[in-house]
């Protein structure tokens, strides 16, 4: 009888209408942590839709070079090695800041930074538009140079996204919980990269009656600028930087929980490591880490992987099939950032929940998205369907962006969690500058069978991803 009551209460599709009887009565034993539950609740909710939010609006800006870029050598006013060299400028700078900042995060207030960086961006990218005022083929120079001195700053407020985020999360929450918001929250590089095109060509339509014909590429930029600026704005009054920041208990209180770097510690190694300065840290814990150099020369491969779809799948589709890359090509290129988005989500928190090592899934991952790129590579015809599921298959290399964060500040300590990452996203990007802008769009772009090399090389790239992560099989991860 028990067994038939259970069954006939757990199921039923309008069990969510039923009035709920079976939460704990509020007394005055219990109403402290009533309250200290409710507040820890809502602070953590509003710290992560708030990074989510701030970090997707990021990619509004950050995309906005590979469309107008993509436009202006359709246009025939830029060519392809100055459209590399400006998308080079702002990976460089990226890349080096994201390390160089990244202390901050550990040590300075992150909602300030995560604000600033916003701000900052839509600020920037105004000015960004500026620099191509009456660009044609005869005076691109001066566009150009204008344009590479501004990616230089762009880059370094643009560092100022990632790190402070995955600093919120060890912040605020426990183990299990902060895997699965950063899992979740990583689908915001999907979210904010396949509606940049929307925001970035929807700015265009909005905009480009409005201005003078001088200014007709400052269209594609005013309201992704906008956006950035008001989020950012609205960031510095939500984001709260602790619980002591708010007089909540320290997480590490409140959870009762060991630290990432701490739980395998002797009582001994824990006492000789009080009050030690930051600089022991970085040396034992990053510099010295042979996993997280591991971790650096396999996203530096799964970056140029991915930056390669991201830079130079439209501009293929348009010069092998002729899509109008503000119609067919615009639809099939966001299959790629959609498809990460849903990928990642339903592998990544299923993979949070049933293993407890990251590598092997990771390295799958890998392999999928590069045999994915190969389908790409040899479909003989530019049938559209065929290539969006390609692209979307493509979108599995997200779930490496998403796995090894997580695989690198938890193989470190946790007095040096975004100074990891930092050092591990400096790689990503050094991915992209190198890789992708250099040797791809200043050498095998040039080539004679152009888009065959740029392949060949893609995929060796996903190959060595894969080789690098198998020493790391065994290796557990899991607090």
């Amino acid at each position: 009888m028990e067994t038939k009551e259970k069954k006939k209460k757990s199921f039923g599709l309008f069990n969510f209408l039923n009035v709920k009887q079976d939460r704990e009565e509020i007394t005055k034993d219990n109403l402290y942590d009533f309250i200290l539950k409710k507040e820890y609740n809502k602070n953590q909710n509003i710290v992560f839709w708030s990074t989510f939010v701030g970090y997707l609006v990021f990619y509004f800006t950050r995309k906005q070079w590979t469309m107008v870029g993509t436009e202006l050598i359709n246009n025939g006013i830029l060519d392809n090695n100055y459209y590399a060299t400006i998308g080079l400028v702002f990976s460089i700078s990226y890349g080096i800041a994201k390390f160089i900042s990244s202390p901050l995060s550990d040590t300075k207030s992150n909602k300030w930074l995560l604000s600033l960086g916003l701000i900052g961006a839509g600020v920037l990218n105004i000015a960004f538009g500026f620099s191509w005022t009456g660009a044609t083929a005869t005076n691109i120079i001066t566009a150009v140079v204008m344009s590479c001195l501004i990616q230089v700053v762009i880059g370094f407020v643009h560092s100022l996204g990632a790190t402070p985020s995955i600093r919120f999360f060890y912040n605020w929450f426990n183990n299990k919980q902060r895997r699965n918001r950063i899992i979740t929250w990583n689908v915001a590089h999907n979210i904010g990269s396949a509606l940049s095109t929307f925001v970035i060509l929807g700015s265009n339509v909005l905009f480009s009656e409005l201005l003078p014909a001088e200014l007709k590429y400052l269209s594609f930029f005013l309201l992704p600028s906008i956006i950035s600026i008001v989020i950012g704005i609205f960031l510095l009054f939500l984001l709260k930087d602790t619980p002591e920041s708010v007089g909540l208990p320290p997480v590490k209180t409140y959870y009762n929980m060991e630290l990432i770097g701490v739980k395998d510690q002797s009582k001994t190694q824990m006492d000789e490591e009080k009050g030690k300065p930051w600089r022991y840290f970085f040396v034992k814990y990053v510099l010295l880490n042979k996993y997280v150099w591991l971790l650096f020369f396999v996203n530096l491969f799964v970056y140029t992987l991915r930056m390669g779809l991201s830079d130079w799948s439209l501009l293929y589709f348009k010069q092998e099939y002729n899509f109008d890359v503000k119609a067919q090509g615009k639809w099939i290129y966001s299959m790629f950032d959609w498809g990460g988005l849903i990928l990642t989500l339903i592998v990544g928190l299923l993979a949070n929940k049933h293993l407890k090592r990251f590598a092997p899934i990771t390295s799958a991952t890998i392999g999928i998205s590069t045999f994915a790129l190969i389908g790409i590579w040899t479909l003989s015809d530019g049938q559209s369907g065929i290539l969006s599921i390609f692209m979307f298959l493509a979108g599995f290399i997200y779930i490496p962006q998403c796995f090894l964060p997580i695989m690198v500040s938890e193989f470190s300590h946790y007095r040096v969690v975004s100074t990891a990452s930092g050092l591990f996203g400096m790689a990503g990007y050094i991915g992209d500058a190198i890789m992708s802008k250099v040797i791809i769009g200043m050498g095998l772009y040039n080539a004679q069978a152009r888009w065959d090399a740029i392949f060949i090389f893609l995929i060796v790239c996903g190959s060595l991803a894969v080789l690098l992560l198998i020493p790391m099989f065994n290796k557990r991860h899991t607090q």
